[in-house]
């Protein structure tokens, strides 16, 4: 009996409908264990959130989008401080208002997260779900309150 080559290489004309099938029943079978493990992970940490980065990677962000990613991440006591330190908005021509950037910053950008205090935290690490929260962003000076530029 001669060893026939043609049933060791690949034939495109038989269907493939059977490798597919594998490979779909694997990635399903992947996304499946991955949630569970999420559930595992989440009922292993209850009532507790995950710090999602350092203080420093928010600076210069929009605080509204601050205070989704730590609500995302677990956390329930949450507050945002304005800092007036912008000045002015310039009115341009035809009533358009345009900001004033200070040192680069705008109105609603952050300038500063502490986590229970701790603008120095450490990220990637489980704390109690109501630790304090706090985003200090930049904000124009409240109406009727003089805005006088630092000399």
């Amino acid at each position: 009996m001669a060893y026939s080559r043609s049933y060791t290489r690949f034939n495109p004309k038989k269907p493939v409908k059977k490798y597919l099938c594998i490979l779909l029943c694997s990635v399903v079978a992947c996304i499946i264990c991955l949630a569970l493990l999420r559930v595992l992970i989440q009922a292993a940490h209850q009532g507790e959130a995950w710090v999602p980065a350092p203080s420093h990677a928010f600076v210069g962000k929009p605080y509204t989008k601050v205070i989704e990613k730590f609500k995302q991440c677990g956390f329930t006591s949450i507050q945002a401080q304005p800092l007036p330190d912008l000045v002015t908005k310039c009115i341009t021509k035809d009533g358009q208002v345009e900001p004033i950037s200070i040192h680069g910053h705008t109105e609603g950008d952050v300038d500063a997260v502490s986590v229970g205090g701790d603008t120095a935290y450490a990220p990637g690490r489980w704390v109690p779900a109501d630790t304090q929260v706090v985003i200090h962003y930049h904000a124009l000076p409240e109406q009727g309150m003089a805005a006088t530029p630092k000399k």
